[in-house]
Formats: C-alpha cells, sequence, structure tokens
C-alpha cells in the first residue's frame, strides 16, 4: 500500500513533529474587523490584502492581523494565502473556493476553520484551540491538513464529511455518490483533549495518518468499511477509536500491512517476540505486536489493527544506499544485488529492522548482514535475487532504485528510505 502514497505521504511524514510541535507565532500583530470576500474582485486593501496578484505564483496575502470576528471568502478560485495572524471570538469559512491556504495562524475561542464545497486547500502549521469544532472539512476535495495543533476543542478536533479521501495519496472516484472525487491530506497533526479526535463519516473512504491523538473523549471515528489509517499515535484516548457501518456489517482494517505497520496504541498489552506477514518467526522482534489490536464493541462494527506498532511512530528517516554495482547487464551472470545501506548520524545499524528491508517495496531482502568497520559505524549489506530486479527493470535505461523498511529505537518506529541509480544494459 504503501507505493500507492509515495510522493504525499512522504511529503506528508517530513513535516510530522510527533512530539512538542509548536508552529511559529505571528508578533506585533495590527487590529483589523471582521473580513468578508465575495468574489476575487474583493481581494482589496480594505478586505485585508496586504500583497500579491492572485495567481498560483502570487496568491493574494492576508498576513499580520489580530482580527477579533470572522474571515469569510465564498465563490473564489483566485489563488490567495492567510498567513500569521490571530483570530479569537469567530472562524475560518472557505464556501466555494478554489486554491486558498492558511498557514500559521492561531485560531481560538470561536467557531475554527470550516470548508464546505472546495478544493486545493491547505491548512497547515496552526494553532486550532478552544473552538466549537477545530477543523470541519465538508463535500470538499484536495485538501491538505498537516502540522496542526488542535486542541481543547469542545465538540471536536478534525471533522471530515462526505469527502472522499481522508489522507495520503489515494483517489477512489466514485466511490459514494455523495463524495468528492479527490484526497484529502490529514497528517502529522497533533489532537488533543478535544470530544472527538478526529471523525471521518458519511460513508466516504478515509485515511488518517501520522497523527498523534491523545487525551480526546474518542481518538478516533470511520464510519465506513475498508481500509482505514495507520501510523498514528493513540495515547490515552477515553475511547481509542470507534469503526461503524452506517447500512451493513463491516470490518475496518488499520494498518498498512506487513511490513509497514499499524498504529501505536497506549493500552495494546501484546508483545513483540516474533517477526513475519504471520508473526510466526520467532525468537525474531520486529518492532509489531504479536498479536492484533481490535477496536468496536460489536462485530457488527470492528476495527482491527493487525500489525500494532510497540513504540510511537515518528517522521521518515532519510539514509543512503549504494549499489554493488552501477550497471546490470541483460545477461548478467550475478546471482544478487547488493546494496551498502547506510543511517544518519544518531542511528546505527542495529536500528533498521532486518525482515523489513525491501526494494521498491516489492522485492524483499534475501539476507541481511551487519558488518563491523574500524573506526567507523557499522553498514549493513542487504542481497536481492538479481533475476528479480531484472525483472523490475523493464527496458534497458537508467533506473532510480528505493531502499525501504523500519527502525526501531528505544522511543519510536520509523520507516526508513534510501535511493540510488542503476542503470540496465542493453543486450
Amino acid at each position: 500500500m504503501l507505493a500507492r502514497i509515495a510522493s504525499i505521504a512522504i511529503l506528508s511524514l517530513t513535516v510530522i513533529m510527533v512530539a512538542g510541535l509548536v508552529p511559529a507565532r505571528a508578533t506585533n500583530l495590527r487590529l483589523h474587523s471582521s473580513i468578508l470576500i465575495q468574489s476575487n474582485s474583493d481581494f482589496t486593501d480594505s478586505n485585508g490584502v496586504t500583497g500579491g496578484s492572485g495567481t498560483a505564483v502570487d496568491p493574494y496575502v492576508i498576513k499580520g492581523w489580530g482580527i477579533t470576528g470572522d474571515i469569510r471568502i465564498v465563490h473564489t478560485n483566485a489563488y490567495f494565502a492567510i498567513e500569521d495572524l490571530s483570530l479569537q471570538n469567530g472562524g475560518v469559512y472557505f464556501g466555494d473556493v478554489d486554491n486558498g491556504q492558511i498557514e500559521n495562524a492561531t485560531i481560538t475561542a470561536g467557531q475554527g476553520i470550516a470548508l464546505e464545497g472546495s478544493q486545493n486547500v491547505t491548512i497547515a502549521d496552526n494553532i486550532v484551540r478552544s473552538n466549537f469544532i477545530g477543523i470541519d472539512i465538508d463535500a470538499s476535495r484536495y485538501v491538505t491538513v498537516v502540522g496542526n495543533d488542535v486542541s481543547s476543542n469542545a465538540d471536536g478536533g478534525i471533522f471530515v464529511t462526505y469527502s472522499n479521501t481522508c489522507a495520503a495519496a489515494y483517489t477512489v472516484v466514485n466511490a459514494y455518490p455523495n463524495c468528492g472525487n479527490g484526497d484529502i491530506v490529514v497528517s502529522g497533526n497533533l489532537v488533543g483533549s478535544n470530544g472527538f479526535g478526529i471523525s471521518e463519516i458519511r460513508r466516504c473512504t478515509c485515511f488518517a495518518i501520522g497523527n498523534t491523538l491523545s487525551n480526546n473523549s474518542v481518538g478516533m471515528v470511520v464510519n465506513g468499511a475498508g481500509d482505514c489509517c495507520f501510523h498514528n499515535n493513540f495515547i490515552n484516548n477515553t475511547i481509542q477509536a470507534v469503526s461503524g457501518c452506517p447500512y451493513e456489517p463491516c470490518v475496518t482494517l488499520r494498518d498498512d500491512g506487513y511490513p509497514s505497520g499499524g498504529n501505536f496504541w497506549s493500552d495494546y498489552t501484546g508483545v513483540d517476540h516474533c517477526t513475519g506477514s504471520g508473526q510466526n518467526v520467532c525468537p525474531s522482534p520486529d518492532g509489531l505486536g504479536d498479536t492484533p489490536y481490535f477496536t468496536g464493541s460489536s462485530l457488527a462494527a470492528v476495527g482491527i489493527d493487525r500489525f500494532p506498532l510497540m513504540k510511537p511512530f515518528a517522521p521518515l528517516v532519510s539514509g543512503t544506499v549504494l549499489f554493488e554495482t552501477g550497471t546490470i547487464a541483460s545477461e548478467s551472470q550475478g546471482t544478487y544485488l547488493t546494496a551498502v545501506i547506510g543511517l544518519p548520524q544518531g542511528f546505527n545499524a542495529s536500528n533498521l529492522i532486518p525482515s523489513s528491508i525491501s526494494l521498491n517495496q516489492t522485492l524483499v531482502a534475501l539476507r541481511v548482514t551487519q558488518v563491523t568497520q574500524l573506526s567507523k559505524a557499522p553498514i549493513l549489506i542487504a542481497k536481492f535475487n538479481m533475476t528479480q530486479v531484472k525483472a523490475l527493470l523493464s527496458n534497458p535505461g537508467l533506473y532510480v532504485l528505493k531502499i525501504s523498511g523500519n527502525i526501531l529505537t528505544s522511543k519510536s518506529f520509523r520507516p526508513f528510505e534510501a535511493t540510488s541509480t542503476i542503470r540496465l544494459l542493453p543486450t
């Protein structure tokens, strides 16, 4: 499944701060009254616009204000950015909006941020606290919600309703008649002490990746069958997660398969002695629990995480890889493609779980060996079947190959990636 989310997931994971996320705050704010923009022609100085021309490379900018009241923008398709401001006792509302973003804002004691019938919107690195609802997305598509601190909102933190996909690069076209046909990225947010943490409802196929949900009344609600969410941290929520289907029994998967894994659950009581997709190769711990974690109180609404994480999820680690040969002849006699894997400072070779190492998320390493170097950090040598490698390289040319795996430290479970090039020579 990870192969399907490469472009957006990697971007999202790089901005996740699982603990201690505090977006920078604007200072020296100027006071401004509520802002109402009802068409492209309303992006004016009197409506708080401080720069820009409304294009993709030069969006209108609304920046640096302290507002008591609302920002309402409707029926626009010009590009705009709301940045570095504070809003109290009101809310931000986008209705029928294309091409907007709100970043690095503090929104408190009001209605939070709401989107309705909108697309191509980014909500990033904001503090959204003590509102009725933190972030509410309805009937919208191509929305990114990433890196926000969404906490202490009375009813809920992040709601997604009638919107087709909730996180990472999945597109499920026409899954249900009431859903939009675009991605909504909900990733890397701190969602704490709300009523509901993240709620994805109304028969829409939704995903949530890399969020930390803590001390909410209910951590996450998913109303719909199929795959759901993974690499989230569920910490001390009164009810960690609820799964349901409005019209039929269902089982909601809460993991990304093996070896990518599922979520971290603070109340998981299982152990990690084994490895493999069946967790039956023992003793060989891999950072994933040997038994599943279940949510839901009835057989009609069950959530299952088949590979719960033993440590909290943390951001992607980028390493290095060097292939033993830079070229492969179509008639190559070699048995293996050998990869030399290096980890960045702060990690060591023993942190990378051998059973998780794969090439292009397709070929599992046949053999992984740790090599000690004199006066240098240890490295890992991974070998892949050369016949299978050549089958991945359909035509002569230059290819970028990716080594991926999981890193397990004393504090976290983290994905690992490294890329290098190799050339397939013609016959």
